[in-house]
């Protein structure tokens, strides 16, 4: 059945009444197609298809992105910088502002036609990238204006190259992507708008105070039809309407807001309120019209009445009311976010690369003629509150919201009509689909066939390469020939590079087709660009790749993605692809990136220089999921980087503080007293940091020194070999829908096999749990204990900021059976990193270590400190704390455990760090010394254990064996204190016995009854926040439709289990909101267990703490989850 704006792009019947046109007009690409027969191969697949769109994406977007921004920031320029010294600068009187802002678009209405003319006859790259470097000579030459007539000779000029950037771009998206892709891809580069509306006004501030083939060959029949067809007209009504109000509100906002009452800095301030409704409403959008078939024109005309609404407000709301009148601007600037669903229906619902230019160009000549008016409706004599000006926005919104109606009702109207048309005679049949001979949307019945959703490429050929047994019989190389040389209006361009044999491959496929089309049409003096990524897969012989068998497997596919449910796929039976490496590292953190500078330390030392060793970090980029509190001892990290922090180093590692002063507190509800602090804990010569910023700087080292790094990667499975030894890991599948069932998108995971695999995972790292049981490496030490840090980084007054300075405290808020810690640092430019640990063999399940944290920091020792400030960052995560008896064996076949992992954290210390990248260069030095000796069979790291038990690592955790575990014995809270300074000033780690962790932070849970309940206060907003709050300052997201990775296998069970004896823990020990228990009468309980999954900040706790022992934590698809900053 046709979709309501599927229409848009599919075919009525204005040009069947004309077969001469159809003959004359032919497209030969289609033509060809019909009077041969070729053979292709097997489809691309989903995953294939997938990746390879992620690469273009990741070279496309940005540089869109980056472009329309920097060429959109000097057409705010005219609004704020009005209102810092423009109109006095230059002297600008009356309405010479105004034409400031309308001359502009002059410039850019007089180009449009010759746009439209040179984006078909040239190629649109060099196009573009010729315009942005024009458009820049023009705007570094704007400093010579010294009046208003210079000023006003800039600006049309500006605007007249201006004019070729914004449909370039929207061009460029319909030739790269499907039609479903299109919408949520036009919004990326139009956000640049957003963006600088965000940060233009505080830059200004700131400165202020300091092959295609033939392409040729011009249809006109197309620019006639784009000119006659109904919705080139409503859409430019549309645009025009959308921009008057833009062309008033843009170029005068400044002016606007400040008149509400604000000053000229908050003016600049407060409009960053509004770009993030900009922000919102053009994300929403994009994302609903991609998700919610049939949406775009409800979207549009949903914006156009928030924008109205806001025009009423501020007409009708008192000038007293200064911050609802703001919100009224808020509202107004909302409708941007329907330009780039404007350029989605033009691009995806407008066939032919003529008619697509041509209805381009009328749409931008209606957007410049609305942004010339806006100006002039502003007049200067209303200044600042401009009634005549919102009047006419007013109107102008009305009319947009009315015209959007009667779009989406002409193109229900004509999908109608064209169910009912006859099927000409002019047409092939490609697979079965019945495909018109002429290239423009209104000229084919078949419109409401699949073309309207995956493009015209895709239409001709996606039946082909989507069935092979039902493809003709022809060579490749004709094939490749016969598209090539075709006349279709597409750009040809290839992103595919992979590594081996495959990159090789490719180039030589590339280079033969080239050769080729030069023989059989020697008038092109030169090779056309290689091929899309669907158009290469569809057109190229298959190259072949490496599999887990060490045979070859054929690569080839369909410019068309296959549903899941036609592939009949289970996710677990198809096959896996493989890459084989050295060194495979799991894990992004300190250990992980310091073994993998340390291997190639040794490897270029070596002269071996194709020693592979890649790190997979289940983070979209290092450090995201980084949190930690942190003083860094830098003891390791000078051996591994000695000029880590050398002057003369270009690539120090900068935002590093010394530490200055160390204080320790007991803490009462209301007092402070000064307690000494063990020797452990003297931070003279240390530097407190953020790690998260640290690690990404390691990152950059690595990647420096020839590491692999690849974020976004979630390893999620151990590979063994026949042997049992660890053959390397997979990452886990993508696409995987809620229900387990494959989607559309699903790509199967990788695999890396390699010689050795260090697994650095953090603290309880799920690949470690699978090695641990394997290999049954905790036979011989005792139950890991763990602790929950939970942080927040603050900016504060600078007369509280003391740099440098280190604060520690026990006791309040924990209750006495509670083990547990605070800190307190100052870093930075008025930084301060606060934070609690809450041991997680607390008994009391009533207790939640969220909003302990949060009364700590009303405490007058935090409080006085954080008052006037702001909470800048967020975050939590479980750290291991059993110390040296708790330790496992680091060593199994054909692999190790680094860093925490293996529990190398010094709690009395408060510091793991520096052990973790110790363990790390010791793993990596064991591991390179023993492929050496070892090119066959499997890898046993026992220099590793042995050179472990000999370094300073080993010394430091037995010295302080018994201090953590003093405070779970009979002792109890004051009896460990004072049995920690016995052990920390004179026993030093000489006792003769060595004290015991008895159980699992599980199995120390008491039942509710057994406990008082904790009533907690309600958040202040100020100090302390709701956990909502919080979890919004991590930025963690998770795509809701995949299985939850919080794995409980009968959530019903779960309930039956752990909420009559513990009464929602699970609620209470979660830092991030992810678990609650519903009421529901409906059940046994009255209660319904719920996991939030998106909440997830990857802690951990919940795989630790809960008693039932039925939550497994796995990790979700790699890049998401947090996005940690500062921490």
């Amino acid at each position: 059945m046709p979709t309501v704006e599927s229409t848009a792009a599919d075919h009525a019947m204005d040009g069947l009444k004309d077969p001469k046109l159809m003959l004359n007009d032919v497209d030969e690409a289609a033509q060809l197609l019909g009077d041969f027969d070729h053979e292709v191969q097997q489809p691309l697949s989903p995953q294939d298809d997938r990746r390879i769109l992620r690469k273009v994406d990741m070279c496309l977007l940005p540089l869109l992105f980056f472009s329309y921004l920097f060429q959109y920031l000097d057409k705010q320029a005219m609004g704020y910088s009005a209102i810092i010294g423009l109109r006095t600068d230059l002297h600008l009187v009356g309405q010479d502002h105004s034409w400031a802002s309308s001359i502009f678009y002059f410039g850019y209405l007089s180009a449009s036609g010759i746009v439209a003319l040179l984006i078909v006859r040239l190629p649109i790259g060099r196009f573009m990238s010729v315009s942005i470097r024009v458009w820049a000579a023009i705007l570094m030459l704007t400093v010579l204006a010294k009046n208003a007539s210079g000023l006003w000779a800039a600006r049309f000029f500006l605007g007249f190259v201006e004019s070729a950037i914004a449909p370039s771009m929207s061009l460029i998206i319909s030739l790269w992507y499907k039609r479903s892709e299109q919408p949520i891809r036009q919004t990326a580069w139009f956000m640049g708008n957003v963006i600088g509306s965000l940060c233009g006004g505080l830059l200004g501030y700131g400165i202020g105070h300091v092959h295609s083939i033939a392409p040729w060959k011009i249809k006109r029949y197309q620019i006639v039809e784009a000119f006659l067809d109904p919705k080139t007209w409503l859409l430019a009504a549309f645009q025009f309407t959308q921009n008057v109000p833009n062309g008033g509100a843009g170029s005068f906002a400044s002016i606007v807001v400040e008149g509400f009452g604000f000053n000229e800095l908050n003016t600049l301030l407060v409009q960053m309120i509004g770009t993030g409704f900009q922000i919102f409403f053009v994300v929403m959008s994009a994302l609903g019209s991609t998700y919610l078939k049939n949406t775009r024109t409800l979207w549009m005309a949903w914006n156009t009445i928030v924008a109205l609404v806001g025009s009423v407000m501020i007409r009708q709301i008192s000038s007293e009311h200064i911050w609802a009148r703001f919100m009224g601007y808020c509202f107004i600037i909302v409708f941007s976010a329907n330009f780039p669903l404007t350029m989605a229906m033009i691009t995806s619902n407008t066939a032919g690369f003529t008619k697509k230019s041509t209805v381009t160009a009328i749409v931008f000549v209606a957007y410049c003629a609305g942004n010339i008016v806006g100006p002039q409706i502003m007049f200067a004599d209303q200044a600042p509150s401009y009634p005549s000006g919102f009047a006419g926005m007013l109107v102008c919104f009305a009319i947009s919201a009315v015209i959007i109606v009667v779009l989406r009702f002409y193109l229900q109207w004509e999908n109608k009509k064209r169910d009912a048309l006859d099927e000409t005679s002019e047409v092939i049949e490609v697979n079965g689909v019945p495909v018109s001979l002429n290239l423009i949307d209104r000229t084919d019945p078949s419109a409401t066939l699949p073309v309207t959703e995956t493009g015209y490429f895709h239409k001709l050929f996606g039946g082909y390469l989507s069935s092979p047994a039902q493809a003709p019989k022809t060579s490749n190389n004709q094939f490749i020939l016969t598209v090539l040389s075709s006349e279709a209006e597409l750009l040809l361009f290839v992103f595919m590079a992979t590594k081996g044999a495959a990159r090789l491959l490719l180039k030589r496929e590339i280079q033969a087709t080239r050769t080729s089309i030069r023989a059989v049409n020697p008038r092109r003096g030169f090779a056309p660009p290689p091929p899309t990524r669907r158009q290469y897969c569809s057109i190229a012989r298959p190259f072949n790749i490496r599999h887990q068998h060490g045979q070859s497997r054929a690569f080839s596919g369909s410019a068309r993605r296959q549903d899941a449910d036609e592939a009949a796929l289970d996710p677990s039976q198809v096959e896996r692809e493989s890459d084989e490496v050295d060194v495979c590292i799991v894990g992004g953190g300190p250990a992980g990136l310091a073994a993998a500078i340390r291997l190639k330390q040794l490897a270029n030392e070596a002269g071996n220089e194709e020693f592979r060793v890649i790190l997979l970090e289940k983070a979209g980029e290092l450090g995201a999921h980084i949190v930690s509190g942190n003083v860094l001892q830098p003891t390791a990290l000078n051996e591994l980087l000695p000029d880590w922090l050398d002057e003369n180093n270009p690539s120090r590692f900068e935002n590093v503080t010394p530490a200055k002063n160390d204080k320790m507190r007991f803490l009462t509800k209301t007092r402070s007293i000064p307690i000494p602090a063990p020797p452990q804990m003297n931070n003279h010569g240390n530097y407190i940091v953020s790690l998260s910023e640290l690690t990404k700087w390691l990152g950059e080292r690595a990647e420096e020194l020839g590491v692999e790094v690849y974020p976004g990667f979630a390893a999620s499975e151990v590979l063994y070999k026949p042997d049992g030894s660890v053959r390397g890991v997979a990452t886990n599948d993508l696409g995987i829908g809620r229900d387990g069932k494959p989607r559309e998108n699903f790509e199967r995971g990788m695999e890396f096999h390699a010689r050795t695999t260090l697994l650095a995972e953090g603290c309880h790292g799920s690949l470690t749990k699978q090695v641990i049981k394997k290999f049954d490496l905790r036979r011989d030490s005792q139950p890991q204990t763990y602790g929950l840090g939970i942080k927040e980084v603050w900016e504060i007054q600078p007369e509280k900021f003391n740099a440098g300075e280190i604060v520690h405290s026990m006791g309040y808020p924990l209750p006495s059976d509670t083990y547990g810690g605070a800190w307190m640092y100052h870093f930075g430019e008025n930084l301060v990193s606060i934070g609690l640990v809450v041991g997680l063999d607390y008994p009391n399940p009533w207790l939640s270590p969220y909003q302990e944290f949060q009364k700590l920091k009303h405490h007058p020792l935090f409080k006085d400190v954080l008052e006037g400030g702001k909470c800048i960052s967020y975050g939590a995560r479980a750290l291991n704390e059993g110390g040296f008896q708790s330790i496992p064996k680091v060593a199994f076949p054909g692999g190790a455990l680094i860093g925490d992992t293996a529990g190398f954290l010094n709690v009395p210390k408060i510091k793991g760090t520096h052990t973790a990248i110790k363990s790390g260069m010791l793993a990596a030095e064991a591991t390179f010394s023993a492929l050496q000796d070892n090119s066959d069979g499997s890898v046993f790291l026992y220099n590793y254990e042995n050179s472990l038990r000999e370094s300073w690592i080993w010394k430091e955790l037995k010295e302080v064996r018994n201090m953590r575990p003093s405070f779970g014995t009979a002792l109890g809270l004051y009896g460990g204190i004072v049995y920690s300074g016995l052990e920390a000033f004179i026993l030093r780690g000489r006792a003769p016995w060595t004290l015991k962790h008895h159980s699992t932070d599980s199995a120390a849970t008491k039942l509710a009854s057994q406990c008082n309940k904790i009533e907690y206060p309600k958040p202040d907003g100020v100090i302390s926040f709701d956990i909502l709050t919080s979890v919004s300052r991590t930025g963690t997201n998770h795509e809701e439709d995949q299985p939850v990775h919080l794995q409980v296998k009968d959530w019903d069970e779960h309930t039956t289990a752990a909420w009559p004896k513990y009464r929602g823990l699970e609620n209470r020990f979660c830092p991030a909101g992810v678990y609650e228990y519903l009421e529901d009468p409906s059940k046994e309980h009255g209660v319904r267990f719920q996991i939030n999954a998106q909440n997830c900040i990857h802690c951990k706790t919940c795989d630790i703490k809960v008693p039932t022992q039925d939550i497994n934590w796995q990790t979700p698809q790699g890049g998401e989850g947090p996005k940690y900053f500062m921490t």
